[in-house]
C-alpha cells in the first residue's frame, strides 16, 4: 500500500473496525493516524446510483449490508479492495487483493 497513488476507506469500513471489541486504546490511536492519511469515501443520501448498486449487491450476492455497501463504494470509485474477507470474491468485476 505504500507505493498506492490513493488510498482510501469506507466510511462502513471506520465505523466497523472502531466498533470492535477487542481493540485497544494503542489500536485506535494507530488507526486514528491511519485514518489521517486516506480518504474516508461516504454515502451520501442524494447518492441515488450508488444506493441502487447497494441494494442489487445486496440481492444479486446474499452480502450483508455492511458488505454491500462496502463493495459498491469500491466499483463505483474504479477501485481495488484489500481484504481478509473472501466472501467480496464473488462479487463480478471487483478487483479483491487478498491479505
Amino acid at each position: 500500500m505504500q507505493r498506492a497513488d490513493w488510498v482510501g476507506i469506507s466510511l462502513i469500513s471506520r465505523i466497523e473496525f472502531l466498533v470492535f471489541s477487542g481493540l485497544s486504546q494503542s489500536d485506535r490511536d494507530l488507526f486514528q493516524q491511519f485514518l489521517q492519511r486516506v480518504e474516508v469515501i461516504g454515502l451520501a443520501a442524494s447518492d441515488s446510483t450508488l444506493i441502487e448498486s447497494i441494494i442489487e449487491m445486496r440481492q444479486q450476492y446474499q452480502l450483508k449490508l455492511p458488505d454491500a455497501m462496502i463493495a459498491a463504494i469500491d466499483l463505483q470509485n474504479s477501485v481495488s479492495l484489500v481484504t481478509r474477507d473472501q466472501g467480496f470474491t464473488k462479487v463480478r468485476d471487483l478487483t479483491v487483493i487478498s491479505w
